[in-house]
């Protein structure tokens, strides 16, 4: 059968404030300007996510999109949504787009159904600014 793509658009809103522990506050303004604010500031991300897997020739998809839509508002909506995003996870101390994306990844690639893999996560964060992450480095289930 055909491995064909499914792709979906969330939106979500959300504040953060850019602030690495490794730098000084000094360093900090320096690097992060206005996102810097220990206030924070928000934005409302687009998040775009493409899953792949064989086309279910009984089915007609390659998975039931209220599935997918399900598992994203609990995975990833429902931590996200008009939350204050700092120290996300252990591994992504600082709340910057790529950091944000690659906990994304995380928190959704194994949690699709037998035979679907996570291909791309893009976060667009504003409309001059985005990220996209296929997974090429991540411990978890990598897109192939």
């Amino acid at each position: 059968m055909a491995r064909v793509r499914l792709g979906r658009v969330y939106h979500f809103s959300a504040a953060h404030r850019l602030h690495s522990p490794h730098l000084s506050d000094a360093e900090n303004v320096a690097l992060y300007r206005d996102c810097n604010n220990p206030g924070g500031h928000g934005h409302n991300y687009i998040l775009e996510l493409l899953v792949k897997g064989e086309m279910d020739p009984a089915l007609g998809m390659v998975m039931d999109v209220g599935e997918l839509d399900r598992i994203v508002k609990e995975r990833v909506l429902d931590r996200l949504d008009h939350q204050f995003i700092a120290h996300l996870a252990p591994e992504a101390p600082i709340s910057t787009s790529e950091s944000v994306t690659y906990v994304i990844w995380s928190w959704l690639t194994d949690t699709l159904p037998a035979g679907v893999l996570l291909h791309r996560v893009h976060l667009e964060e504003t409309r001059s600014n985005f990220v996209d992450y296929h997974g090429e480095d991540h411990p978890g289930k990598a897109s192939a």
